[in-house]
């Protein structure tokens, strides 16, 4: 059984202090690709948000995300991939984002629990919006 999913969440690339606030509720995503210091930068956010009761969600990685004993893997929208299809049955919630229909249509196939939609209103720097 998967755990409710928080009201909030937060995208990191680093840890900062200033992101633990007395917040709660308030799932924290951290997504850093190119970062060769991933896994000293993850020790310390595994360990803030165990102390603030936040759940952990760690980009595109699995490997990571049992390492660190995160409460799911965040997919983004440019991993077409199926090989995170299964990861409901090892207890992590799997969130996705997406930008078009077809995106939308990829995270439901990848069995995502929640999908980030964005942008939802016309911008001016994109050309196609939900």
């Amino acid at each position: 059984m998967h755990k409710q999913l928080p009201n909030f969440f937060i995208f990191v690339d680093h840890y900062k202090d200033l992101v633990f606030k007395k917040n709660t509720n308030i799932g924290l995503i951290y997504r850093n690709y190119k970062d060769t210091n991933r896994e000293n930068n993850l020790i310390k956010i595994a360990k803030e948000c165990k102390k603030n009761r936040w759940q952990l969600f760690i980009s595109n990685d699995i490997k990571l995300t049992h390492k660190f004993k995160a409460d799911g893997i965040y997919i983004p929208s440019f991993s077409k991939t199926k090989k995170f299809a299964n990861l409901e049955r090892k207890n992590l919630t799997i969130l996705g984002s997406a930008h078009n229909y077809k995106e939308i249509h990829n995270k439901i196939m990848q069995n995502c629990n929640a999908i980030f939609l964005s942008p939802i209103f016309n911008i001016k720097k994109a050309h196609n919006f939900l």
